[in-house]
């Protein structure tokens, strides 16, 4: 992720309680890559997000 072109993440959280475990534990790896992200509980809310990113 650090290495890419990307800045900014909109991360979707599943409903399920182990997997939004998982995926934070993920995203937290990011944060050491200089990734900025966002957790969004919609696709909406992640969208919105993005676009306010510069």
């Amino acid at each position: 992720m650090g290495e890419g072109p990307y800045r900014y993440a909109a991360v979707l959280l599943p409903l399920d309680v182990f997997a939004r475990l998982a995926s934070k534990s993920v995203m937290s790896e990011s944060y050491k890559k200089f990734l900025a992200y966002q957790f969004c509980e919609t696709e909406t809310e992640a969208a919105q997000w993005l676009r306010q990113q510069h």
